[in-house]
């Protein structure tokens, strides 16, 4: 279950509902937030402000904040900074970019930073960076950890924490990483975040493998290796998770959900979703609405 006052340690004054698109996981060193189908409301509020230092990974140069940046290294990611107190917001254009809010609480990233230079880091205001890809094993791994919720997780996720704020940093100071790239599990992490971008778009698995650069056959055999499922096994686990998020809005209706999720019927999606959740779409959407319901008659009581 969310801790929303470990969030808005880091976030600020942000609240439930302005996360209900969006998924996170969060300790006391650290925060991870991806827009999972919209954006986060908190975000787009004006001059808003965060107690932490954040960092925003995108899987594209982003015009607005990357637009002076130089061509960054291979198999790197774009990235940018903001530091704690310093006023900014996103733009909402109608349509969301995914990426990673990654935030690191004060004291853990200044600490980090004055082992690689002394004082104090400068004032992020968007700074562009570029950081290697490879950080996107350890925030994966603690997406699972806090998930999982298992025996040693604190310990875990603190260290894991450890060795983002390291990352991070020597990403902004533009120290390279000598060990070689993990090339083969960043192009199926890449497809991966593909998936995640545009899951209610038509895919084949031959646009999937002409992104990652291999033959079809190959990718086939190399995304189930490294994600244990098939692609198209993947691509439809993310959009009925999505779908269980936009279900959660009475505003949408099932025929809308259903098109946004890349679904090309409603009978369609809701024989899937019944395959995969043990339940029709408008049963999830009654229950999830009498639980909350539920939750808030007793704590009014």
């Amino acid at each position: 279950m969310l801790d929303i006052h470990l969030v808005q340690k880091h976030v600020g004054d942000i609240t439930e509902e302005d996360l209900r698109y969006v998924d996170c996981a969060v300790s006391h060193e650290m925060g991870i937030f991806v827009p999972s189908v919209g954006f986060c409301q908190y975000a787009i509020q004006p001059r808003h402000t965060h107690p932490s230092y954040s960092f925003v990974l995108f899987f594209s140069k982003i015009e607005g904040i990357h637009a002076h940046m130089e061509a960054i290294p291979k198999n790197h990611l774009y990235g940018t900074a903001i530091g704690p107190d310093v006023p900014h917001e996103e733009n909402d254009q109608g349509s969301f970019v995914r990426y990673y809010a990654v935030f690191i609480a004060s004291g853990l990233f200044e600490r980090v930073y004055s082992l690689y230079r002394d004082g104090k880091p400068p004032t992020y205001e968007w700074a562009p960076f570029s950081i290697d890809s490879d950080i996107m094993i350890h925030l994966t791994e603690y997406f699972r950890e806090y998930e999982n919720n298992g025996i040693g997780r604190n310990e875990i996720m603190g260290s894991l924490s450890v060795l983002i704020a390291h990352a991070m940093v020597r990403g902004l100071l533009r120290i390279q990483n000598t060990a070689e790239s993990l090339s083969v599990q960043f192009e199926i992490e890449r497809v991966i975040q593909y998936l995640h971008q545009h899951f209610g778009e038509k895919i084949k698995i031959t646009d999937l493998a002409v992104l990652s650069r291999m033959s079809e056959s190959h990718f086939n055999r190399v995304f189930k290796k490294e994600a244990g499922i098939a692609p198209m096994e993947c691509l439809m686990q993310i959009r009925i998770e999505k779908a269980k998020k936009l279900l959660k809005s009475p505003r949408v209706n099932i025929t809308e959900v259903s098109l946004a999720c890349g679904f090309g019927s409603t009978s369609h999606f809701s024989s899937s979703f019944q395959k995969s959740a043990g339940m029709t779409p408008t049963q999830y959407r009654k229950m999830f609405l009498h639980s909350a319901n539920t939750g808030q008659d007793s704590a009014t009581n």
